[in-house]
């Protein structure tokens, strides 16, 4: 179960990179660094080649006006594996829907196929 996933690991870099001034420049330099601790490199970690060898269900959450990871990346990553299915809600954006009750009903569905709803009837914020 992801919510609002990245495919690459290198974007979600340039996005915090972006978040607090810091060039793109220094991303190879930062790499190394990484990998002389880690003995990895951020292309190790591209979802799409290994997405399509999944052979476990998963549910992919994400909405269509998130703001921060755009609702194509996650509905990629859904289509990628093979066992996944995409939840896309509108209007919640990228923070706000970890707390829905949709979200938490899904969440619940997924993990527990047989339980009708998890959240009890309480008005949205």
């Amino acid at each position: 179960m992801l919510i609002a996933p990245f495919l690459v690991a290198a974007e979600g870099v340039f996005k915090q990179f972006d978040s607090v001034g810091i060039a793109h420049k220094v991303f190879v330099p930062f790499e190394a660094y990484v990998h002389s601790l880690t003995g990895e490199r951020f292309a190790d970690y591209d979802a799409s080649l290994r997405l399509p060898l999944l052979d476990r269900p998963g549910l992919i959450i994400h909405d269509r006006r998130d703001r921060e990871v755009p609702w194509e990346k996650g509905a990629r990553f859904a289509k990628l594996w093979p066992g996944a299915r995409l939840f896309t809600t509108d209007g919640l954006g990228h923070n706000r829907l970890i707390d829905h009750s949709s979200v938490i009903d899904e969440v619940m569905k997924f993990l527990a196929p047989d339980i009708q709803s998890a959240t009890p009837d309480v008005p949205e914020r």
